[in-house]
């Protein structure tokens, strides 16, 4: 059994989580679905994202049960950085699975993404969620910013710490804690006050949290995995956020040298199916190195297309960009969340990759 457990709700972030655990220089996992394995670090996929809150309840118990049963040591839920999801009863069920008899320390904030906390309300980029394009998601349009509303179910039990300093010296109770940040400091802060204590072993938050608390985890490390070259790519949105589509025009304005395929619509699942059918066809056809993909249910689309199940991590690209092997053609998978990147990024992604021919 790993040292740590990744608990995600979707593939993106369980390979972004995966990615800045392998760039930390730990072995790491990405599994969609429970997967035995030996790595120290394994971060199951459960797709839970877009599940009723009973049924996710009951996945994440199981992962952490089996965890702790296993003899893991941490338990880090990732959570959407713009609250979708049944984030309160899967934070419940994690605490209830593992056996907690000491606090989660969960930090909602994402600053290198735009997304920071204060006064318990969540910001993307300077705007109340609600009034952020998350709030316009036609799939899932966020209804509010406010972590005591998303949370309420937890009653009593809900806990707000203003400053990463109250960490220091928490309650010895099974309280979820929530933590305000508003810059990257914020987050180490939050991360080095829990060094060399109980409350480290169960966390959670966005990836961008992680990346701080791995740091305070004596987990076995090793040399960071080495990016495998690519020079010929295909470009896979099925995500309708804006964000992506303005990645995908300024892509076609800049004239870059891979091909873009779909032109986002992630939903229904038969579509996203076609489009992971049509693009491994067409990486297996050109013998294609790589597939950029853009949205988590399309990147669930293509993997199981492409019949696996387990994902080796690299590391990242750039923020919120991860890199991962998998067997077969195409070898290696770029993916990120609908949401994340510079208007620019599709160009930026295919110089860092070295893909300069298409």
């Amino acid at each position: 059994m790993p040292e740590l457990l990744v608990v995600a709700d979707d593939l993106t972030g369980a390979l972004e989580a995966g990615a800045l655990l392998a760039g930390a220089g730990v072995e790491t996992d990405v599994t969609v679905g429970w997967r035995e394995s030996d790595a120290a670090a394994v971060v199951v996929d459960t797709e839970t994202r877009h599940t009723d809150a009973d049924r996710a309840a009951a996945i994440v118990s199981e992962a952490a049960r089996r965890a702790r049963e296993r003899g893991a040591t941490y338990l880090f839920k990732k959570t959407d950085s713009t609250l979708r999801g049944p984030i309160a009863a899967e934070l419940e069920a994690a605490m209830m699975g593992w056996g907690a008899t000491r606090p989660l320390v969960y930090l909602p904030a994402y600053p290198r993404m735009g997304r920071t906390v204060r006064g318990g309300i969540l910001y993307v980029d300077g705007v109340p969620l609600e009034q952020s394009a998350f709030g316009r998601d036609p799939r899932e349009p966020a209804r509010t910013g406010s972590l005591r509303e998303v949370l309420r179910g937890s009653g009593d039990r809900l806990w707000f710490a203003a400053r990463a300093e109250s960490l220091r010296d928490l309650p010895q109770a099974p309280l979820l804690i929530v933590c305000d940040a508003e810059r990257e400091e914020d987050l180490e802060a939050a991360a080095a006050a829990l060094a060399g204590s109980s409350a480290l072993e169960l966390t959670a938050g966005p990836a961008g949290w992680l990346r701080h608390l791995v740091r305070q985890m004596p987990l076995a490390r090793g040399a960071p995995p080495r990016r495998p070259p690519v020079a010929r790519g295909l470009v896979v949105n099925g995500s309708r956020h804006p964000r992506s589509l303005e990645q995908m025009r300024r892509a076609a304005v800049d004239g870059v040298p891979w091909e873009i395929l779909g032109a986002g619509f992630e939903a229904p699942v038969d579509a996203l199916e076609r489009l992971a059918s049509q693009a491994v066809a067409a990486a297996r056809a050109a013998k294609l190195d790589c597939l950029a993909i853009f949205g988590g249910d399309t990147a669930l689309a293509v993997v199981r297309e492409l019949g696996v199940d387990t994902l080796e991590p690299v590391g990242e690209l750039m923020d919120g960009v991860a890199v991962s092997r998998v067997e077969g053609t195409p070898g290696i998978l770029v993916t990120k969340a609908g949401g994340f990147g510079g208007v620019g990024l599709i160009r930026e992604m295919i110089e860092k990759l070295g893909g300069a021919h298409g």
